[in-house]
Parts: structure tokens; C-alpha cells; sequence
């Protein structure tokens, strides 16, 4: 079992070893009492990105990181690409 202060800053990877960042929360369901997302945050200050891992999408959660299904890099792709200002706008 992990502490609190063992699960935040934990690091994330896909299972293809792409770091995601790590874990700065976690979001509860008030009905289960359960995990409902993790929240990962990479990258600096200006270019900070805030992900939601569901539960599901975790494939394995040890003491030296949390590896999530590749999946989820595809996922951050689509939601980065939606994101960037439409060129043509300007």
C-alpha cells in the first residue's frame, strides 16, 4: 500500500515507456469512496499540461511508478491537437 506522500510525484509511463509526468491528486467519487482519476501534471510552468488517468487505464501502480496503458498517449495527442490555436483564425 502507498501513502499519500509515496503516490504524489510519483512518476508516470505508458507501457511503451513514454513519460506522461507525475501524480499531483487524485479525484474521489463521493458515492464509492473510490478513485475516480488521477491527476498527472508534466511539463513547466507556462507549458503545463493536467492529465486524468482513470483508474482503468492503470496497469500496474508500484513504489517506483505508475505505468498506464499506451492508450493513453494517443488519448493526450487528439486532446493536444483539438488545443492548438486554428492557424487560418489569424
Amino acid at each position: 500500500m502507498l501513502s499519500e506522500r509515496e503516490l504524489f510525484s510519483l512518476p508516470v509511463e505508458t507501457r511503451s515507456g513514454v513519460s506522461l509526468g507525475s501524480i499531483v491528486g487524485i479525484e474521489l467519487d463521493a458515492t464509492t469512496h473510490r478513485i475516480a482519476h488521477y491527476r498527472v501534471e508534466r511539463g513547466a510552468l507556462v507549458f503545463k499540461k493536467t492529465l486524468l488517468i482513470a483508474p482503468t487505464q492503470v496497469l500496474s501502480l508500484t513504489n517506483e511508478k505508475m505505468v498506464v496503458e499506451d492508450a493513453v498517449i494517443k488519448e493526450l495527442s487528439s486532446i493536444e491537437h483539438e488545443e492548438e490555436p486554428d492557424a487560418s483564425a489569424a
